[in-house]
């Protein structure tokens, strides 16, 4: 025991009764005859008598040595340290984007994020449903990262029309300030070591950085960038995480576009591919994606045909798991699986059979856990994710679709059937193939005739038309045929009659006026393909004093334009053609009228995606269909859409489907031969082998889904972290923040403005210094915290506040620093407390004292390398509490539980302390090394396959080096081997880097002791 002359100005010490509370004594003075010492603690400065403070260990002391000498701390202690452990470690039951981002909670948009942690390469590619999220699960993902990894260096490749969307997206709800890129200045990223260093977040078009084959470069940007990129291949990665939207782009092997994702692929430590494409295993555009994320284990289609044979019994006895099989039947379905080739000698495998075999009447949640561990033998499953529509609870929108029929007059059917005869016949005297010179003349005319006429008459050159599924050049080829209907529409009757007859109209605003009358608050999209009938509909519809904006290919700023749209008052109809409205999200909207509807059902269901969509609010949204009668659309309408329903349904990742179908469809019956007899019967023709291939489309989906979904109890368990504290609550990063800031910096300030989500800090000079200090130690922006005099504002939580300021979050350097800082002081070191918990809140434990213990398990250092293990035992029956509901009573102590200050006087230290050492930790222990061995079985799994495939990668290359050896001379002989000398060095690094994953180093440390007393 110290003496008075043993603690001294400066020594670090904690108060005998509370040895969680510690600090330094900043001066000594007697009163009274008594010795006293004001020492700063976290939470400020407290004058105590000298004989009830002890100097600090500087041998950390066991927690169940405290139990013993009956020191214990209250619920603050504990939750001081763990949300040190959760803000320092990777840990496994945490999910570090949760709740720290502005987006709403979905369980299915934290899938991807389960995936990438447990990705063999750390890349993914997420191809759910259109709708569903694809860019929060996007960032979603990032978030994590940057909390586990320290990340900081973020790129985005999508279509250029899509970049200003990420923008925002990044920026409103992540509170990530990334900036539009060209490839002159993503070279510069890429290429200085201030950017490598200082991190960036930034977002290309694909089209504009495209590599060329290297005989066609000059100095243009994209070729420069071609040279960085190519040449950082075989080095130190340059990206963290890369993330590529609609990547079915890349999907044809050879091109240009293919040719970059491999090269980016190649400089990025993670990679997360989206796109919408259907999941066909046995399609050659999913194994192109596939190699692009893991070029080893997909280097052919026979090697995923492979996976996918030896993936089916684990398939098999995952589900029959999952339905409560008999474990006998179970066992027989691994013991096939187990004779597979690349799943023979699987550790993880023979581990799980063995524990089968010996297993029976397991409940829910054991079940649960060893279909998880199939998940993870499963060399698919955390290759891809996806999600259908129909899978989402929170996506349950019904489709009202109405079709509204316009009879034409006289003149219009007179003008309708000269023009499309015009077009007829310069395709037949032409000899030119049904595409874009008819197609787009026939749809135009069928959209709005006034229009049409007005822009024929005139001299406009402008854009008519806004549609995918045609080239831009193709424009510039209508000269001839424009012209000819230029000369047609002087003899017609002129576009200002056909305006005063226009019946399409007249029907579209006797529907839309009586929906604004009755629903007055809704907002409408009226969608058209052609920009003379958006220009059309606008003049009349305010004519008409309807309010209207106008969104198209050209709108510059489309995002300031949708959120007028959306907050004004008298605005109720946003007019749009697809390619404006490509990447905008419309959920605020109900309503959808399609004015003319594109022949591909595809480019109407993209349409319909802009409302139909996770966010949307209204339990139906309404499709209006607007036709002529007795028109080729109205046939393709009633075959394909309503017979078919194509407009009830998502359509998925049917696009490549429907689009050959009616490429050939369309050719056909704008080919001028077929009597309308025969255009009927073509057009049953196309619909029944469209019904056909949905079908074997929908049996594909199934095999594939099977092949790599996780099951509901994935769902369960995100679920189950959202509700159950599973994430870092604002409340864990302030309590956290007060702590660390108390001490390592004693004289900052916080004030937490908790009903506005708002935190102020304000660090003093000696703070800002270790600060900035450390952050520029750690190539990290310290921002405006290391400059400001004044507090500095922060985001804390998903408090909506209408206030641009920055985030405070697991990964913001601040955080870390502290969380640094206090691991170096030791000032978290484990200890003990004693707490009253409320029956109520004690997961149905009865009314008595437990005690248990917390530790930290840390298994190597990956992306879920640490993980916490709850023990806790009835001290009364001297029983274990299974490990799952340990965790839930003291997972509760951390919100509820009370200090026990009686403690000592009801319970003996000294048997407390025995059950700990007898019965907790070596219970612990023993699921320590039992998780350890089995995170190791997985590791080695994957190591092998992985290594076997390199060889027999790097030995059919060898074949084929000594094959161009032999058969290049002499005289190139030296340049062949040398070629051959540097593959051996790549295949090497590789081999170093797969063999990296193992897990050599386990440990485990205390946190927590904890005394705890139910009360009813």
């Amino acid at each position: 025991m110290p003496n008075e002359n043993t603690l001294i100005v400066g020594s670090f010490v904690r108060q005998r009764g509370n040895p969680a509370l510690a600090g330094v004594i900043q001066d000594i003075r007697e009163i009274r005859g008594r010795l006293t010492a004001q020492v700063q603690f976290p939470n400020g400065a407290r004058r105590v008598p000298l004989e009830q403070l002890e100097l600090v260990p500087s041998v950390i002391e066991d927690p169940s040595d405290l139990v013993r000498k009956g020191q214990f701390s209250g619920p603050a202690s504990l939750r001081q340290r763990m949300a040190h452990v959760r803000l320092s470690g990777n840990l496994k039951e945490i999910f570090y984007s949760m709740e720290s981002t502005d987006t709403d909670f979905y369980a299915h948009q934290f899938k991807p994020v389960v995936k990438m942690l447990d990705s063999p390469t750390g890349n993914l590619l997420i191809a759910d449903e259109v709708g569903l999220g694809k860019t929060i699960e996007a960032g979603l993902i990032w978030t994590e990262l940057a909390a586990r990894f320290k990340y900081n260096r973020l790129l985005i490749v999508c279509p250029k029309v899509l970049c200003e969307k990420w923008r925002i997206e990044l920026t409103t709800k992540f509170g990530i300030d990334a900036r539009i890129t060209d490839a002159s200045s993503l070279r510069d990223l890429l290429s200085s070591s201030f950017s490598q260093r200082s991190g960036f977040a930034a977002i290309c078009g694909m089209q504009g950085i495209r590599p060329r084959p290297k005989g066609k470069r000059t100095e243009r940007p994209a070729d420069k960038l071609a040279e960085v990129l190519e040449d950082a291949q075989t080095k130190d990665k340059l990206v963290d995480l890369l993330i590529i939207d609609e990547a079915h782009h890349m999907r044809n092997f050879g091109t240009q576009t293919n040719r970059l994702g491999e090269l980016l692929c190649g400089i990025t430590q993670h990679t997360a591919m989206l796109s919408a494409t259907p999941l066909n295993l046995h399609n050659r555009d999913l194994h192109t994606l596939l190699r692009l994320l893991d070029e080893l284990t997909f280097r052919d289609e026979q090697a995923l045909n492979r996976i996918i044979k030896a993936n089916q019994p684990l398939i098999s006895a995952r589900d029959a798991v999952l339905s409560g099989k008999p474990m006998e039947e179970v066992s027989e379905t691994l013991d096939i699986a187990a004779l597979d080739p690349i799943l023979r000698n699987t550790r993880a495998l023979k581990k799980l059979r063995k524990e089968i075999a010996g297993g029976s009447g397991l409940n829910h949640a054991e079940r649960a856990q060893i279909a998880r561990r199939l998940e993870r033998v499963n060399l698919l499953s955390n290759v891809v994710n996806r999600t259908r529509r129909r899978d989402v609870e929170e996506f349950r929108v019904d489709r009202n679709v109405s079709a509204f029929r316009a009879d034409m007059t006289d003149n219009e059917r007179e003008v309708y059937d000269q023009i499309t005869s015009a077009i007829l016949n310069y395709a037949w005297e032409n000899d030119l193939p049904v595409g874009f010179l008819t197609v787009m003349p026939q749809r135009m005319v069928a959209s709005c005739l006034p229009a049409a006429l007005e822009h024929w008459g005139s001299s406009n050159d402008a854009p008519v038309y806004e549609d995918e599924d045609y080239p831009d050049e193709a424009d510039a080829q209508a000269g001839p045929l424009t012209r000819l209907l230029t000369r047609i529409t002087a003899t017609l009757p002129s576009s200002a009659e056909l305006e005063k007859q226009d019946t399409k109209f007249q029907k579209f605003m006797g529907v839309i006026q009586k929906h604004i009358s009755e629903n007055p608050e809704q907002k409408i999209i009226v969608f058209s393909t052609f920009i003379p009938t958006l220009r059309y509909l606008k003049r009349r519809l305010e004519a008409a004093g309807i309010g209207t904006r106008m969104l198209h290919g050209g709108t510059e700023d489309r995002v300031n334009l949708i959120e007028d749209f959306e907050t004004s008052e008298n605005t109720p109809i946003l007019l749009a053609s697809e390619v404006g409205s490509e990447g905008i999200d419309l959920q605020f909207a109900q309503v959808l009228v399609n004015y003319d509807l594109p022949w591909n059902p595809m480019r109407v269901e993209q349409r319909i995606g802009r409302i139909d969509r996770l966010g949307q609010k209204s339990e139906s949204v309404s499709i209006l269909n607007l036709l002529h009668r007795n028109t080729v659309d109205e046939r393709i309408y009633h075959r394909l859409h309503e017979r078919l329903g194509l407009c009830k349904m998502a359509l998925g990742g049917f696009e490549e489907i429907l689009g050959q179908e009616i490429d050939a469809l369309t050719s056909d019956l704008l080919s001028g031969q077929l009597s309308i007899e025969e255009q009927e019967r073509r057009l049953e023709q196309a619909e029944q082998a469209i019904a056909n291939k949905r079908q074997e489309e929908k049996v594909l989906e199934k095999e594939a889904a099977a092949l790599i979904a996780h099951g509901d109890y994935i769902l369960d368990s995100i679920r189950e972290a959202q509700g159950g504290g599973g994430w870092i609550s604002e409340g864990d990063i302030v309590d956290y923040l007060q702590f660390a800031l108390g001490t390592v910096d004693p004289n900052s300030d916080i004030l937490w403005r908790k009903s506005e989500g708002l935190v102020e800090i304000l660090l003093t000079g000696s703070g800002k210094h270790d600060y900035e200090d450390w952050c520029s130690r750690h190539n990290l922006n310290p921002g405006p915290l290391a400059r400001n005099t004044s507090p500095t504002t922060f985001r804390v939580g998903t408090e909506q506040t209408g206030q641009r300021h920055p985030r405070l979050g697991p990964s913001h350097p601040l955080v870390r620093f502290l969380s640094n800082a206090l691991s170096e002081e030791g000032g978290l070191s484990p200890n003990a407390v004693a707490l009253i918990l409320d029956q109520e809140q004690s997961e149905g434990l009865e009314p008595g004292i437990y005690v248990g213990s917390i530790q930290a398990w840390q298994f190597g250092s990956g992306a879920s390398s640490t993980m916490l293990g709850y023990g806790l035992v009835d001290t009364h029956h001297e029983e274990l509490l299974s490990p799952a509901m340990a965790e839930r009573v003291l997972s509760n102590c951390l919100k509820y539980a009370t200090k026990w200050h009686g403690a000592m006087a009801e319970v003996s230290p000294e048997d407390i302390a025995d059950q700990v050492l007898d019965l907790v930790e070596p219970d612990l222990a023993s699921r320590f090394f039992d998780e350890g061995e089995r995170r190791k079985a997985e590791v080695e799994d994957r190591v092998t396959i992985q290594l076997q495939t390199l060889e027999e990668h790097g030995q059919s290359q060898r074949l084929r080096f000594e094959d161009i050896i032999r058969r290049s001379g002499p005289r190139l002989e030296a340049a062949n081997r040398a070629r051959l000398r540097q593959f051996e060095e790549t295949l090497n690094k590789r081999r170093r880097k797969i063999e990296a994953q193992q897990i050599e180093e386990t440990s485990f440390s205390s946190v927590c002791a904890v005394l705890l007393k139910v009360i009813s």
